[in-house]
């Protein structure tokens, strides 16, 4: 090892190299022996992480190292670091340690790392009071009483783990950063006193009552996603926060979306009148302090989006030949429309600025209104063909060639989220709608009820009519078998299964009639599971004459000798535990063990070392 650091030939001449050295990095070297460097005791930084060590005995002697790096190793016995007691900064993460006994004299420590370990009891870091940096995270605590006496800490991490009670906490003010992520905190009362606290994520926890931090000042990111807090209410006190994350709570005081429901499934599939839509385009332009624009009306989808490349080729932007291209090359595509088209969009769904809970109203309306029927599951945007440069397009003010801005098109669910919202800010605030609001609420209304999905630019709208068929499933999916489930009245339809879109050659089939041999050419995943669904996996096995190799916990290895490709074709199967989903991967032909198959689909990782998540 010694010859290979130092570049040179002679055992003696490295050694006497390296003896001089303060500083030394071996990172990723599949090291497993340090006896080679047991002499090396004038080294102050030693980096040592991703090797394969165990043995700590080497490093006893080097007593002047003041920052040592061990993470992601095979260490589960540290005794002999407890006389390195000039350490400074350790990181002892993502090994095997359960006891920490022998860092209780390692009293210099500022920094410490012992995450994704096997920790349960912490007594022995109850000593070391100048640490400022400590991070426990991702072990197996559920006693933190021996941190109350780290009064200089300054960031703790105790995400993952079995914390319930946080009074040891109440008295390290000089905390501020603090995380307590997926662990069993309910009561949040002794943070209160934690007045120098700038960030706290109580994510995944039980909390319902955030009165205890309404005083912290300084208090400018917060997360608490995922607890029981019903109460929006409780975030109106927060003067200063910035960021604010919530999503994942039981809020209840939002107010129905029924009846926009209803207003939704009124509207969805009535023909457009194009005078009323006319007008209701116009007073949104003049709502902007713009002219009424020219109005495009199309039938569907396919001749509105002809509608817009045919606008955008008339000024020169780009030619039917770029559009096939960027179809292709869909990444690159994206790239050439932002440098083509106009910086300047009009935005009819502009947020409007109001007071601080303005943002906080959006975030928690934005996750209630996705899980709301009318839009959970809504009309896709896009239809396949076209979808790869449809979200790229951009609406502009003027045909020009300096754009970096994304169009996004303005549908029917767009326009629905905006009232949602300020009839929400409403509510909650108990306070009427001003006189410049209350118009841009009454101009939102008409558009809503009046257009379809419609891209404005400067001086023409380009409006696409409503289907006049729009089918839905128990589930309030889009869905229809063996027929479009959106149709629109010249006959144009966009097929739908279970809410995924299906190119026509699935959808005009009925799904009875799929064929097991069109998942052996499906490189969709989506598609390839809604097959599978549909299709079922015994008559996959039936008709592409299958048979199991192997199986290994909630896999089955599976091989098909049909003539469908020039090789046999090995698949893997798995059952989602918690959604009951089939899916199903191909794995190299050689394959005969579910469980190697298992291990090269997970980039070498063999399963036992991880679990099925969903």
């Amino acid at each position: 090892m010694l010859l290979e650091i130092t570049h040179v030939f002679d055992y003696h001449q490295a050694e006497r190299i390296l003896l001089k050295k303060t500083q030394l990095e071996l990172v990723d070297c599949n090291i497993s022996d340090l006896s080679p460097l047991a002499s090396l005791t004038n080294l102050t930084h030693l980096w040592l992480f991703w090797n394969d060590i165990s043995d700590l005995a080497p490093l006893k002697g080097l007593i002047n190292l003041i920052d040592l790096d061990l993470s992601d190793n095979q260490i589960s016995n540290i005794t002999s670091l407890q006389r390195l007691t000039n350490l400074v900064e350790l990181n002892l993460s993502d090994n095997k340690i359960k006891d920490i006994t022998p860092l209780n004299e390692l009293t210099k420590l500022t920094n410490l790392n012992l995450a994704g370990n096997q920790i349960i009891d912490i007594k022995s870091l109850s000593k070391l009071i100048f640490i400022e940096d400590l991070d426990l995270s991702n072990n197996q605590i559920t006693d933190i009483d021996s941190l109350k006496s780290l009064i200089n800490l300054q960031q703790l991490y105790l995400q993952e783990n079995i914390i319930s009670d946080l009074i040891p906490l109440k008295n390290l003010e000089k905390v501020i950063f603090l995380s307590l992520v997926d662990n069993k905190i309910s009561n949040l009362t002794p943070l209160q006193h934690l007045k120098n606290l700038n960030q706290l994520s109580i994510a995944n926890n039980e909390v319902s009552n955030l009165n205890p931090l309404h005083n912290l000042e300084h208090l400018f990111e917060l997360n608490v996603s995922y607890n029981k807090i019903t109460d929006f209410g409780s975030f109106l006190p927060f003067k200063n926060i910035e960021e604010l994350v919530i999503y994942g709570n039981p809020i209840n005081i939002f107010i129905s979306p029924t009846h926009l429901n209803q207003k939704y499934r009124k509207f969805i599939s009535i023909p457009l009148d194009y005078q009323k839509a006319t007008e209701a385009i116009r007073v949104a332009y003049n709502y902007i302090g713009l002219k009424a624009p020219k109005v495009i009306f199309k039938s569907n989808y396919k001749s509105w989006y002809a509608e817009i490349i045919n606008l955008l080729e008339s000024n020169n932007l780009f030619t039917k030949k770029d559009i096939h291209h960027f179809i292709k090359e869909k990444a690159q595509g994206m790239v050439k429309v932002r440098e083509i088209l106009s910086q300047k969009n009009i935005h009819f769904l502009y947020d409007r600025k109001n007071d601080i809970p303005q943002k906080w109203i959006e975030d928690i309306a934005q996750v209630k209104f996705n899980d709301s029927i009318f839009i959970r599951e809504a009309i896709r945007p896009l239809h396949e063909t076209v979808k790869n440069i449809g979200y790229y397009l951009i609406h502009t003010s003027r045909f020009t060639q300096t754009g970096h801005s994304l169009h996004r098109t303005i549908t029917t669910q767009n326009i629905l989220y905006k009232i949602y919202l300020i009839e929400t800010y409403q509510s909650l605030l108990k306070i009427p709608l001003d006189e410049k609001t209350q118009q841009w609420y009454d101009c939102l209304n008409q558009l809503f009820e009046h257009c379809g999905w419609f891209i404005p630019f400067e001086d023409v709208c380009i409006v696409c009519d409503r289907p006049s068929k729009f089918s839905l499933d128990s589930e309030s999916r889009l869905h229809a078998e063996g027929e479009p489930a959106i149709q629109f009245a010249d006959g144009y339809g966009l097929y739908y299964y279970r809410g995924v879109a299906l190119p026509e050659k699935y959808g005009e089939v009925h799904p009875n009639q799929w064929q097991a041999k069109w998942l052996l050419s499906e490189n969709n995943t989506e598609l390839r599971r809604i097959l599978i669904q549909a299709i079922g996996y015994n008559r996959i096995c039936d008709e592409l004459q299958a048979i199991q190799l192997d199986s290994f916990r909630e896999y089955d290895l599976i091989k098909i000798d049909a003539n469908a490709d020039v090789e046999p074709i090995v698949l893997l199967k798995m059952i989602c535990p918690s959604t009951g989903y089939t899916h199903v991967l191909r794995v190299p032909p050689y394959m005969e063990s579910a469980r190697k198959a298992i291990t090269w689909v997970n980039w070498d990782i063999d399963p036992e070392d991880f679990a099925v998540e969903s």
